[in-house]
């Protein structure tokens, strides 16, 4: 099962960053549905309460479940389709190829995510929660973890329990080029100009 992660209030962007187009193509909300029905999965739309009329006949929207931000998109997912593994994208990662989202889903983990390396951080990598498998497991141990006040999706790690694989991914340098502002949007859209390829 896909979901696209698309609830964000976009408030550094100045509009909805889902609707922003890549570079003579299609919008970042359609192409992260495009990489997910790549790998012949059903896809779920986890957008809070935003309307995307032009998407619904082909996408299910979902409503958030517990929680704030990704994390209840996540639940709201888990909870449309009980029982169900999870790949996670959020809209805003427009340069994560579909090798990577298919390396996630050949892993055996109860919660599957990519790293970095993160020197600035004393665990030394940075966690890439809203690109990343979730089994059932995970999500219950999101659903304690927020119960619990704890709505942090890294947070995940640190369970003692859960069985959580990291994955290398294929160019950490570049590929998650988050678009929160209108500067990161024309980095990251210079970037698949050059490389049309990762598209």
């Amino acid at each position: 099962m896909g979901v696209v992660l698309a609830g964000g209030g976009s408030r550094r962007m100045g509009r909805d960053k889902a609707r922003l187009h890549l570079p003579g193509g299609p919008t970042l909300l359609d192409h992260a549905i495009a990489r997910l029905r790549a790998l012949d999965l059903e896809v779920l739309l986890a957008a809070g309460e935003r309307l995307y009329d032009d998407v619904s006949a082909h996408v299910e929207a979902v409503a958030d479940g517990a929680g704030v931000g990704p994390a209840a998109g996540i639940l709201g997912a888990a909870a449309a389709r009980p029982g169900r593994d999870l790949l996670v994208l959020a809209v805003d990662l427009p340069l994560v190829p579909v090798e990577l989202l298919a390396s996630l889903c050949a892993h055996r983990g109860a919660w599957v995510v990519p790293v970095v390396a993160a020197p600035e951080l004393p665990s030394g990598e940075r966690l890439q929660p809203t690109c990343a498998l979730y089994r059932p497991p995970a999500v219950a141990a999101l659903v304690r973890r927020i119960a619990a006040g704890d709505v942090s999706l890294r947070g995940l790690a640190r369970e003692p329990d859960l069985d959580v694989v990291r994955v290398e991914p294929l160019d950490a340098s570049s590929i998650f080029a988050n678009l929160n502002t209108p500067e990161e949007a024309r980095e990251a859209f210079a970037s698949l100009r050059q490389s049309p390829h990762r598209r």
